[in-house]
Formats: structure tokens, C-alpha cells, sequence
């Protein structure tokens, strides 16, 4: 499968309309995943997950392997995969991890997401990104520190007070173009946005 199916068959599943999330998550897939992708969403939807979601999708950047192993230890839990894709995601790189051999050491993660430190990023705050994305897109993001800087900056200019909250959930946003990210923003009135961001950071993924 190539990622325009993926996109058709999302566009088909949230009834021809994709948010702003959905795109981009849809449009940085190519550079976390290149193998496995059709038989990783087949299984996605034979355990009935919401792989075209926002948080389905992220899903796909882990490896197939580990995603069927996470799936067969925790039958159990297949009812909140399937309400929470994110609480699969947040499994299966905890999986991740164990396979490294030992848990993360603080200096590790220090060192991979020190940019973050001067947006006033807690070291707790490091941990959880850590624990809630795949390897594969955190290396996308370290790769990318100077851009996802520039658009953490943005909000913070902007006066958007919880951009730390915003980022820690909907940190794929934050590798769009910095000419993109902030054309997204400039549609609106500035402390109308603000007001709605801050009482509800989840509508970033519909601006």
C-alpha cells in the first residue's frame, strides 16, 4: 500500500473531510514508515482501532513486529485500544524500550530533547513526549530541532500561554513548514484564537 491509498481510504473514513492533523500526519508517514504498511493497518482493523484517527495513524511508524506482540500480551486491554489508539501507542513504545536492553536514563533523554529546555520544558514533561511517540519520529524530531524551535517560539510570541500542553499532544503538528505552521494561526483573530486555544487545545488539529 502507498501512502495515496492511505490518504483515499482515511478521506473515506472521516466522511471526505481531513482536519489539519490528519494531513499532516498523513504527510510525514513517508519519512517514519516505508515497510509494512498495508499488513500493520490490516491488523489495525481486524482488532477494530481506529487506524485512519489522528492517534490511529501514529500507530504506523512502529515496527509490525512490535505492534503484534503489544496486541497479543495485552488482550485485555483491546476495548481501550480501541476507544484510546494513543494508549496503544504509548504501550507499544514502552515496548520499544524494553527492547533497548534497560529503561531510559534521564541523560538520555537531556540529551536527545535538550532544545526543549528553553521553552521551560520539564524533564517529566521530556519523559512523557519520549513515552508517547515511536523512536522513528522522535529521531524525525531531533532532526528537525531548529524547525519545531522556530513554531514552539511562534506560539510563545503569540501568547499562547499552554504551548507546552499543545505540544506534548500534537507535537507531529509542530514538523509542518514554519511558513505553514504560522499562515495556519495568522487566518484568525489573534486573541480570539488565543482565548479558544487555551480553553481547549485539541481544535490546533481543525485550524
Amino acid at each position: 500500500m502507498n501512502i495515496r491509498k492511505l490518504m483515499n481510504e482515511t478521506l473515506v473514513a472521516n466522511n471526505g473531510e481531513l482536519s489539519r492533523g490528519l494531513k499532516n500526519q498523513l504527510s510525514i508517514l513517508p519519512a517514519i514508515t516505508n515497510q509494512n504498511l498495508e499488513e500493520k493497518i490490516e491488523r489495525l482493523k481486524k482488532e477494530n482501532i481506529m487506524v485512519y484517527s489522528y492517534y490511529g495513524l501514529r500507530i504506523l511508524g512502529f515496527n509490525l513486529s512490535d505492534i503484534e506482540e503489544v496486541l497479543k500480551e495485552n488482550m485485555s486491554k483491546k476495548e481501550s485500544y480501541q476507544t484510546n489508539p494513543q494508549e496503544l501507542v504509548r504501550d507499544i513504545r514502552k515496548k520499544e524500550i524494553e527492547e533497548l536492553g534497560s529503561s531510559l536514563k534521564e541523560d538520555m533523554i537531556s540529551n536527545s530533547m535538550n532544545y526543549l529546555e528553553k521553552f521551560e520544558f520539564t524533564k517529566d514533561q521530556m519523559l512523557y513526549l519520549d513515552q508517547n511517540t515511536s523512536r522513528t519520529l522522535i529521531d524525525t524530531m531531533n532532526q528537525n530541532q531548529k524547525l519545531i524551535s522556530a513554531n514552539l517560539k511562534y506560539l510563545f510570541d503569540l501568547g499562547v500561554t499552554n504551548y507546552r500542553e499543545i505540544f506534548l499532544e500534537y507535537y507531529d503538528l509542530f514538523l509542518l513548514d514554519n511558513s505553514t505552521f504560522v499562515g495556519i494561526f495568522n487566518k484568525y483573530d489573534r486573541e480570539d484564537l488565543v482565548d479558544k486555544l487555551e480553553k481547549n487545545a485539541a481544535i490546533i488539529e481543525y485550524l
